[in-house]
């Protein structure tokens, strides 16, 4: 049975009509009150939803659309533009929802009339505020975040990887979406989009060379996370659905496409930053052509400078910062800035997105008889490292992530005492010295130790050496004066006479 047969109980939808929809993804936390945060992107045709600097700087919403529940609570389907792009025609924003539950299991539904290419869509969403088996919290959905068009050029192999998130530490996995409430005619069973595509469903990737026909082809993806103890039962589905648009190679071979360079920040790369931070990245992308723009797909809050180009005799150059200051509202969240770069002759670089989780885990004290280490900071995805002192073992997480909602993974462990077993004196010696880790031995007078005087107890609870014997030293003096005359003998009636 599909995850809608299991836990659909209710629904909101959402009702567009007409063909200027780019793609949306959606993603859900509950709040402290019982309601649950709907975050969500959606994206249009800019010739109809118009954006440009102005409205992002003003703050001015759009909206299409409304959410209502079976109830008949409807809410308006707002949204903050926060990226555009004049060449590729398309306007991309992002807004938050608040809604009571109608039950613990329920799912959202957004659709519409007609996708760019396709005659209708259709995105799920599965919510379920039932408590954890593994740990008794609620879940929160995984979140991602992509630009609404992906350019590939015809002929060249592609990867098109998804910055996904899970505030949980759950295991992801991504599957093309399937079946009417989810794609509806974007389903790959019905549209067949890039057959030759190949989806990674662990590491969510999609690997493609671009053999279709030129044009336009929606994709629609569901992402799910899993509880380690559950891996095959999914906690949430979320959606995402873009355009990928395969264009003509007649400007440039695969390697004289525009390529990213220092001090662009390298894929999937984390910029841990705090609430009233500053943030600030500086993409720089090269080509053999002259640029002409630097695309993002960024967070609500994000500022572009203006972009910065030249030419040094060899190559073309363009540059942009993007900054950005948390606030309040971003914290305890993972966020992402996607980018790509496109030349004059239309050839585009790679779609590359980094990681901006906001917030601090905060210090994290050590503990009786060990110490806690932090080398990298505080912040996601970094890790606190546990150590005991010597003589004590650990017992426990050896590691704690911070996660992405500003809190450490896991528990604290405990260092326990290291105790080997009790071992006896030697016959005709003794222990003269003995703690938990150390044992020294002696013989008595007239008596000689054969192996080792000092045992130490390992980290595994036992002794590094066989206890030592006692032997009587006079009866050692006599063979070892036997042994002595002999070897002479030997020596003297071989090699001298």
């Amino acid at each position: 049975m599909s995850i809608i047969g299991l836990i659909i109980t209710s629904f909101f939808v959402i009702s567009v009509e007409s063909s200027h929809f780019r793609g949306a993804s959606f993603s859900w936390a509950p709040m402290s009150n019982g309601s649950i945060k709907v975050d969500y992107r959606i994206s249009w045709k800019r010739s109809r939803h118009n954006c440009d600097d102005n409205t992002i700087a003003s703050g001015k919403k759009n909206a299409e659309g409304n959410v209502c529940t079976t109830d008949g609570d409807c809410f308006k389907l707002e949204y903050y533009c926060t990226d555009y792009s004049i060449v590729d025609n398309w306007t991309s924003g992002r807004n938050t929802l608040y809604i009571n539950p109608p039950r613990d299991k329920f799912d959202l539904i957004f659709k519409g009339g007609d996708w760019v290419v396709a005659s209708g869509w259709s995105l799920l969403t599965t919510v379920d505020l039932t408590p954890r088996l593994d740990n008794g919290l609620i879940n929160s959905s995984p979140t991602v975040d992509y630009p609404p068009v992906v350019n590939l050029q015809y002929s060249c192999q592609h990867s098109i990887a998804f910055p996904i998130y899970d505030v949980d530490g759950d295991i992801i996995r991504c599957r093309w979406a399937s079946g009417k409430t989810e794609c509806n005619s974007v389903c790959r069973e019905t549209y067949n989009a890039l057959p030759s595509a190949v989806l990674d469903q662990n590491d969510c990737k999609i690997s493609y060379t671009a053999i279709d026909q030129v044009g336009l082809y929606p994709l629609a993806i569901q992402v799910e996370d899993f509880m380690e103890s559950s891996p095959k039962v999914p906690l949430s589905s979320i959606p995402i659905q873009f355009v990928v648009n395969i264009y003509s190679d007649n400007y440039g071979s695969c390697d004289t496409v525009p390529t990213f360079v220092s001090p662009t920040p390298d894929p999937g790369e984390y910029f841990g930053v705090g609430v009233g931070d500053q943030l600030t990245i500086n993409i720089t992308v090269t080509g053999k052509t002259r640029l002409n723009s630097i695309q993002t797909t960024s967070v609500i809050g994000m500022h572009r400078s203006a972009v910065t180009s030249w030419f040094d005799g060899v190559s073309y150059y363009m540059s942009v910062l993007v900054t950005w200051t948390p606030t309040s509202e971003a914290d305890g969240q993972d966020h992402s800035l996607c980018f790509s770069g496109r030349d004059t002759n239309g050839l585009y670089s790679e779609t590359r997105c980094i990681n901006i989780p906001v917030g601090d885990c905060g210090d994290i004290s050590s503990f009786a008889n060990g110490s806690v280490h932090t080398p990298n900071g505080t912040r996601h995805p970094h890790m606190a490292i546990f150590d005991c002192d010597v003589g004590f073992k650990l017992i426990g997480d050896e590691t704690r992530q911070c996660l992405a909602n500003a809190t450490w993974s896991g528990s604290y462990p405990t260092c326990e005492i290291i105790e080997c077993d009790d071992l006896e004196a030697p016959k005709n010696g003794k222990i003269s010295s003995f703690n938990r880790s150390t044992i020294i031995f002696e013989c008595n007078d007239g008596y000689l130790l054969a192996g080792e005087k000092i045992l130490e107890c390992t980290i595994n609870g036992t002794w590094n050496s066989n206890p030592p014997i006692c032997l009587n030293g006079i009866l050692f003096n006599k063979a070892f004066t036997l042994l002595y005359w002999t070897t002479r003998f030997m020596y003297d009636f071989f090699f001298i006479v």
